[in-house]
């Protein structure tokens, strides 16, 4: 696929010790990519974006630690999978921005 504005539907069925990802706005060499992340085992859902730009000016700052300001690399939210239940993903790309909803439940951007 390619673009720079794309919805993303998927069922997967994922193990309950399992991680199932995906990469988005990859480049062909592979250098640039966003990674989604489904972990069972953690009951999280993780957006990592720590290779998304090879621009080195672009920084996703984070909560302040102390006096210094903390680079982001991922974002995180809470995810649990219910007994027997298949993940069902609808994820929206616009241009930049990444937005993933599962199962009607969690919203991660």
């Amino acid at each position: 696929m390619s673009g720079n504005t794309i919805e993303i539907q998927a069922k997967v069925n994922v193990s309950k010790s399992g991680i199932f990802g995906m990469k988005v706005l990859s480049s062909g060499d592979g250098q640039e990519e966003t990674i989604i992340k489904f972990n069972t085992a953690e009951n999280i859902i993780e957006i990592d974006f720590e290779n998304s730009s090879l621009d080195t000016t672009i920084k996703h700052f984070g909560r302040p630690m102390g006096h210094q300001e903390k680079i982001a690399i991922n974002q995180i939210a809470p995810f649990e999978m219910k007994q027997n239940e298949s993940l069902f993903l609808q994820v929206f790309i616009d241009k930049s921005i990444i937005e993933v909803f599962a199962n009607g439940r969690q919203c991660v951007t």
